[in-house]
């Protein structure tokens, strides 16, 4: 089988660094999305720190991912750890997120939309 080079293809060579570049594009691919939507407006920080969380989760098959991931996810999508970990407790405090300091998961609420 012959693989074509293509603008913009990346190159694993193992599988964890394939999954890794295709969490990484799934949650540029959801930022951008976000900055492309409706009235000009992005989403507010909590939110898309939220939905780094969602995404995270979705890649993991729905297991708890580590604080270590979501804090590097938001790096990568310009939010400040500080401001990460301060919307991080506001989503646990509001029933959406657990947070043991160690992994995040989504509490039953969350999954149910609610």
């Amino acid at each position: 089988m012959m693989i074509l080079h293509e603008p913009g293809t990346v190159y694993a060579v193992t599988v964890q660094e394939a999954q890794a570049c295709v969490k990484e594009l799934v949650i540029e691919s959801q930022i951008s999305k976000t900055r492309q939507g409706g009235n000009g407006r992005g989403l507010g920080v909590k939110r898309r720190v939220f939905n780094i969380v969602e995404s995270l989760i979705d890649m993991n098959r729905g297991r708890a991912v580590t604080l270590e991931d979501v804090m590097k996810e938001c790096n990568e999508a310009g939010i400040e750890i500080d401001r990460a970990m301060k919307f991080l407790d506001t989503l646990e405090s509001e029933g959406a997120i657990r947070n043991d300091g160690i992994t995040v998961s989504l509490t039953k609420e969350a999954l149910s939309g609610v």
